[in-house]
């Protein structure tokens, strides 16, 4: 059909508007197709900044400082803070039933949970907190884990920057079983006393908190394992429970005073950098264990005492020759029971020395002795060598240990006449001879060998501090008989 020219322009030019119309609406369905993907995409990246599951009552996106929450109040529940995002609410209670677990987690800078009343991790049932990444909790009142008979409460703060803030006290197994780990370079702040395992409703109550790798613990107050009833020293009882406190790693932990309380309450300070800080006294009725290089210190801001019971025990794991271990700023009283050991790899030398508790002023008053370990006893045999007590090292007053240097028959810690006599009446031995009987090279026999080394060291010493240097005319009698004696036999 033959069209005129004008009509023929016309259809022409309404088909190519169609096809651009066209075109603007795949781009237009395009561009809101791709906005709607980079949304749920974002949906799907970005951190919930207050989140829960199950059980968790009221909303703790809507909680005032009136309000008390609970995360697993009657049935599992958990609640998540990230995202610089806070919670604020009076009273906070993870696992309040028994059989019910609640946990929360404060994760990442910015990220707080404020409690302006108490906050109880695991109250009858079981309560879990994770404070880590910079996250940070805080409760003006007391906190408790394992608060009942029969509920457990964990917390952990972990990562530098992540911080838990007691503006009151906090127990550690209250009356059911509690564990609290500060790791990683984490912190604890305790305004009042830190208690583990404080059995106030029940004798069987278990706490146990362990401060490592560069976490650091601070207690305004004092630092009890066990349950402190008052008194000092505090009298003995009977405990049922269980306390431990582990320091490790480059761990810290400083307070006012220290008890390890009567029973089965144990600490524990080990590796280079491990510290326990006390700027007051220190009581040991219980077990103290130093171990790798850990250090204990009584009394850093005022004198402070020492006291170990007649049932308490001090355990040294010898890893070097550092010291002190215990670091005493006033008086020591020492009744209770000593053991030592040596790390795997270390051997002790002649002449070795250790200062195992240091009275830093020269007027303190050292008091007592180990169970069974009177002045100069050998505390143990280690590689052939004996390592002994003084109660008089250092400037006098000080409890060191140390191994006899060779030619030191009587191992009193100096070489004098008394040990030329040993050698004397030993000479000659042939065969099964000790150090006691003058053999100084530890072969068995008492020859000249070994007279030649008590000649060398003649006049040193070690253990309980410088003996007199000895006249030259009196070391060259003992010589000259000595030499006589040789050509004789």
């Amino acid at each position: 059909m033959n069209l005129k020219p004008s009509v023929r322009k016309e259809i022409k030019m309404k088909k190519l508007m169609d096809r651009r119309d066209s075109m603007n609406t795949h781009r237009t369905l395009l561009s809101l197709s791709t906005a709607v993907l980079i949304g749920l995409a974002f949906c799907q990246i970005a951190p919930a900044v207050i989140s829960t599951t199950g059980n968790v009552e009221p909303d703790p996106a809507t909680t005032t400082s009136a309000d008390d929450l609970y995360v697993g109040k009657i049935a599992d529940g958990s609640m998540t803070i990230n995202g610089a995002s806070g919670v604020i609410n009076h009273s906070g209670f993870l696992g309040h039933d028994p059989g019910v677990t609640g946990t929360a987690t404060v994760t990442g800078a910015g990220s707080t949970w404020s409690n302006s009343g108490p906050l109880i991790i695991g109250e009858r049932g079981t309560g879990i907190l994770n404070i880590e990444n910079g996250g940070t909790v805080s409760n003006i009142h007391r906190g408790s884990l394992g608060y009942d008979p029969g509920s457990t409460g964990t917390a952990t703060v972990t990562g530098t920057g992540s911080t838990w803030t007691n503006s009151g006290g906090l127990s550690v197994g209250e009356s059911g079983t509690g564990t609290l780990n500060i790791q990683n370079g984490g912190a604890l702040t305790v305004a009042g006393d830190l208690i583990v395992h404080r059995s106030s409703r029940s004798d069987t109550s278990n706490g146990t908190l362990n401060i490592q790798n560069g976490g650091v613990v601070t207690v305004a107050g004092g630092l009890t394992v066990g349950q402190y009833l008052g008194g000092w020293p505090p009298p003995p009882r009977i405990d049922l429970g269980t306390g431990t406190l582990n320091i490790q790693n480059g761990g810290s932990l400083s307070s006012m005073h220290g008890i390890i309380d009567w029973g089965n309450n144990t600490v524990t300070v080990t590796g280079i950098g491990s510290t326990w800080t006390n700027s007051e006294n220190l009581f040991v009725g219980g077990t103290l264990n130093i171990e790798n290089g850990g250090a204990v210190t009584v009394g850093a801001g005022e004198p402070g005492d020492f006291y170990i019971s007649n049932r308490g025990e001090l355990n040294i794991l010898l890893a070097s020759l550092s010291d002190p271990l215990l670091d005493v700023a006033s008086d020591a009283t020492i009744e209770g029971a000593l053991n030592i050991a040596l790390a795997g790899g270390f051997a002790l030398n002649p002449g070795d020395l250790f200062t195992l508790i240091d009275l830093t002023n020269i007027a303190s008053t050292l008091t007592g002795t180990f169970i069974g370990l009177a002045e100069g006893d050998s505390v143990g045999n280690f590689g052939g060598l004996d390592l002994f007590i003084s109660y008089i090292g250092g400037d006098g007053n000080d409890v060191t240990l140390f191994t006899a240097l060779s030619g030191d028959f009587d191992a009193d810690g100096d070489i004098d006449g008394v040990d030329f006599g040993l050698w004397q009446s030993g000479y000659p031995t042939a065969s099964g001879a000790s150090l006691a009987d003058g053999d100084a090279d530890g072969d068995g026999d008492v020859d000249g060998t070994d007279f030649g080394i008590w000649q060398a060291n003649y006049g040193t010493s070690a253990g309980a501090g410088a003996m007199a240097i000895p006249e030259p005319a009196t070391l060259g009698v003992l010589i000259m008989g000595g030499l006589a004696l040789l050509r004789r036999r």
